[in-house]
């Protein structure tokens, strides 16, 4: 899932004729880092990896991140195979698969029968997201959100979102 730098506005409505509105969004690009969170049909999330666009990942890129988040880089922000090679995904499969565990990895870009965590989950993450965005601007006025502050944002959304109701109702 991308986790922006810059706020996807929500719609702003005021009384007719009111020309000045408190409230103001980036006008620059941003830039994207990708979270990606595991998710069991048990209602447990394990703590997200989040993927930087840098070629060297650095520790303070994790301010305010949920505890045990696991942070990579890659020259373009995207996951690949290569990429969770080096983070042991290889192992952690061959433990789930003497577990007997299944992993499950649902195909991107198909529609929410297809991914059953995209009402529960991905659209309450995207929405406490922005608001910890929203919430960030206001305390911050005049500062623009940088990938240093994303992982505090992502920390608050994933509290609120990957709750045990949630995921069990996705999966439901």
């Amino acid at each position: 899932m991308g986790t922006p730098t810059v706020q996807n506005p929500k719609k702003i409505s005021a009384p007719k004729g009111v020309k000045q509105l408190n409230k103001a969004a980036s006008g620059e690009k941003g830039t994207l880092v990708t979270t990606c969170y595991i998710i069991s049909a048990s209602g447990i999330a394990v703590p997200p990896a989040k993927v930087f666009t840098w070629v060297n990942f650095k520790e303070h890129m994790f301010k305010g991140a949920p505890p045990g988040t696991l942070g990579l880089a890659a020259q373009f922000g995207w996951k690949n195979s290569e990429l969770f090679a080096k983070s042991s995904s290889i192992t952690a499969l061959d433990i789930a698969k003497d577990n007997e565990v299944i992993v499950l990895t649902i195909p991107p870009h198909c529609s929410n029968h297809m991914q059953p965590l995209d009402i529960s989950v991905s659209r309450s993450f995207q929405m406490h997201y922005n608001a910890a965005i929203e919430s960030w601007m206001l305390h911050h006025p005049g500062s623009p959100l940088t990938i240093y502050e994303i992982a505090e944002c992502v920390g608050i959304a994933f509290q609120c979102s990957m709750s045990p109701t949630n995921i069990c109702s996705g999966f439901h």
